[in-house]
């Protein structure tokens, strides 16, 4: 998955012209959904393809119960869904 993922990031600085700041933003969103699927799978990150919405939505649970904020949450939920989508 970290392939995959940094090929993504790289598509939003070069061919999105994202800043490299939303760059970063974004790098580490996912890598901190990356930890939290690796925890939650015993320590194995799984086949992106296997992540569906119930797992998106725990993530996002587990945001809220760390006490981010509902800020922190969208735009980490905005990293995931542009990833995946």
């Amino acid at each position: 998955m970290e392939k995959l993922v940094s090929a993504f990031l790289d598509h939003l600085e070069i061919e999105r012209n994202y800043s490299r700041h939303t760059r970063s933003a974004y790098a580490g969103d996912l890598g901190q959904f990356q930890s939290f699927l690796s925890e939650d799978g015993g320590g194995d990150t799984p086949d992106p393809e296997s992540v569906d919405k119930s797992v998106v939505r725990a993530f996002l649970h587990h945001l809220h119960r760390e006490g981010f904020s509902r800020r922190t949450i969208a735009r980490r939920f905005a990293a995931v869904r542009s990833f995946f989508h």
